[in-house]
């Protein structure tokens, strides 16, 4: 995809969501209510359904999550995104953004932009450039706009082209919290402060979904499901030699799964800290195997 053009990732919507989302991550599962409730707070402020970025961002949405088109189909997903586009106040997501700008410089910091790194960057990048273009058009291009216009599409419809998985562009947290210990040596800690994993990902993104819908029987759903793949994956990884060779690992393994089965309320805030915990562990015991 195109990397020359000119690109601002304060201002793309898809980013800036993505950042916050990670630094949502991190206080939960750092356990920092005053952290989590200020990121949280301007989450809900710029990005709940109706909201003027809500609104930009469900490109980002709608274009990442469609793949394995053909070419007909993918054009015609870019021909609904600028209808979408053109309908959008322009004026009133600009204004949203230089507020956000300004309070997330004021909460976390003039750094906060560049301490989170996404795969997808070159992808959002892509799709906040397209927006642009879109609306550009809307008033009027000139050649070499509708030329960059035309590579951005062309990218963007090799992306939906191409198959999933393909890049282009003491209490049960303690219990979750001594098996992590036990593994540390297996590089657990080297990337635990790192970027979270695409299942952790996911889990934030369904409980900022809750947040701001309060579609508790869909956020159950989605929990209860999360809580049958994770005893899956994790009852399968006590098969595996480690856990038998080291009877400590293995006594913790067997205490983790305990913990996760008689996990009640699946939509608490805690809930989803020890969910996230163990999204964690289990990439690492696979990444391992």
């Amino acid at each position: 995809m195109p990397t020359s053009f000119k690109h601002n990732k304060k201002r793309n919507s898809g980013l800036v969501y993505e950042f916050l989302v990670r630094r949502l991550g991190l206080t939960m599962v750092d356990r920092d209510p005053e952290a989590y409730l200020k990121t949280v707070g301007i989450v809900k402020k710029y990005f709940s359904p109706g909201m003027p970025m809500e609104r930009e961002k469900e490109v980002f949405n709608v274009i990442s999550k469609a793949r394995g088109m053909n070419e007909t189909m993918a054009r015609r997903v870019l021909e609904e995104v600028r209808k979408h586009v053109v309908g959008l106040d322009h004026k009133k997501v600009e204004i949203k953004k230089s507020n956000l700008i300004k309070e997330v410089h004021y909460a976390f910091g003039q750094d906060f932009f560049d301490v989170h790194r996404i795969p997808e960057y070159r992808l959002y990048a892509s799709i906040q450039m397209l927006i642009e273009q879109y609306r550009q058009a809307a008033l009027g291009s000139n050649i070499a706009e509708g030329v960059q216009r035309i590579q951005l599409e062309e990218g963007l419809v090799k992306f939906m082209m191409s198959p999933k998985g393909v890049e282009q562009v003491g209490t049960k947290g303690e219990r979750v919290d001594g098996l992590v210990a036990s593994l540390a040596m297996r590089k657990f800690e080297q990337r635990y402060s790192g970027a979270l994993c695409e299942s952790q990902k996911r889990t934030l993104r369904r409980f900022m979904n809750f947040s701001m819908t309060k579609n508790k029987e869909q956020f159950s759903r989605e929990m209860e499901e999360e809580k049958k793949q994770l005893l899956e994956g994790l009852r399968s990884s006590q098969k595996l030699l480690c856990f038998h060779e080291d009877k400590v690992m293995g006594q913790r393994m067997d205490e983790a799964v305990r913990a996760l089965e008689s996990l009640k309320d699946v939509t608490s805030e805690a809930a989803v800290q020890d969910l996230l915990l163990y999204h964690r562990l289990l990439q690492e015991i696979e990444s391992d195997e």
